[in-house]
């Protein structure tokens, strides 16, 4: 996950203070509570997920897992784990398979009330078995208003 954009409005309302540079561009200028953010490092994700497709940026880490769980069915999950509480995601996980007819995009959005980890999961059935590839993307909105996007983690396996 990496800062991609700044929302003032959202940083406002959380107590933050924002300015304008010479420039027009607005930045915050102080947290209304000092903290110290968690380090990327030290991250923690959903104990029932430790997935080996995970991309980490200055602002969180994103993954995505794909399972084969029967016949020519599959479950995907992924998710994120951010550096500062977050207020809203939208995320999408696009499956492809050798036939176009077995593509498929799950999609995900909401309020996460200042969370720092999140998970989503979804499941669907393929026509054929077939090499299948899951790619992850989205971007969370923070307190700080911070916009934060995935860095777009891959994982890929056999579906039959």
């Amino acid at each position: 996950m990496v800062v991609v954009g700044f929302d003032a409005d959202i940083a406002r309302a959380n107590g933050f203070t924002v300015a304008t540079r010479p420039d027009g561009t607005l930045y915050r200028v102080e947290d209304p509570v000092p903290s110290t953010p968690v380090p990327a490092s030290q991250l923690s994700l959903p104990s029932a997920v430790r997935p080996e497709n995970v991309v980490t940026g200055n602002c969180g880490s994103s993954f995505v897992e794909l399972y084969d769980v029967g016949v020519r069915r599959y479950h995907v999950s992924t998710g994120f784990g951010v550096v500062s509480p977050a207020v809203g995601y939208t995320w999408s996980t696009n499956v492809i398979a050798p036939s176009a007819a077995d593509n498929y995009t799950h999609r995900w959005h909401g309020v996460l009330w200042g969370n720092y980890a999140f998970q989503m999961d979804g499941y669907a059935d393929i026509r054929a078995g077939s090499w299948t590839t899951a790619k992850a993307t989205g971007w969370t909105t923070h307190v700080n208003g911070d916009i934060c996007q995935s860095l777009g983690p891959i994982s890929s396996i056999s579906v039959y």
